[in-house]
């Protein structure tokens, strides 16, 4: 039986708000959820096809530039690269990945965290706190039970 829910932040907190995504998983698991798991990594890998395939939803946490709301969810579908390298790999080749070797496609969404500011500093910025703090309200918001049952 699949796991309800794997939440997996990505990024480097020690370039500011490119660490949303770790931040994020940080401070969301702080609060108990037993239908829910937490991982973050400095960036997606092969491995993390492996990882993803055993959940029946994923919930890719990432910074993002050019946001106009301090977060957007969207839907992440698995697309196949022309090429193939086991360093870094986008959302939607990980997807894919899982889907070829494991025959698993979960439901995958992206959670995009608004970040202004990627120099080399621990600590997010002003504004990457204050998009992360709206972002972690909508997560644990009722409206999203569907993807926290039990929480």
């Amino acid at each position: 039986m699949k796991k309800r829910l794997l939440v997996l932040g990505i990024g480097n907190p020690g370039r500011e708000d490119d660490g949303l995504g770790y931040e994020f998983v940080l401070s969301a698991q702080r609060t108990p959820c037993e239908t829910v798991e937490f991982h973050h990594a400095y960036q997606l890998n092969i491995e993390d096809a492996e990882r993803i395939q055993a959940y029946e939803n994923v919930l890719i946490v990432d910074a993002a530039r050019g946001l106009q709301s301090p977060y957007e969810l969207s839907p992440i579908a698995p697309k196949e690269s022309g090429s193939f390298t086991t360093h870094s790999l986008s959302m939607p080749n990980v997807v894919a990945i899982a889907e070829e070797l494991y025959s698993s496609t979960p439901a995958c969404k992206l959670l995009a965290i608004r970040g202004q500011s990627v120099e080399m500093r621990n600590g997010l910025s002003a504004a990457g706190t204050e998009a992360l703090q709206a972002a972690l309200h909508f997560f644990w918001s009722p409206t999203q039970s569907n993807w926290l049952p039990g929480c």
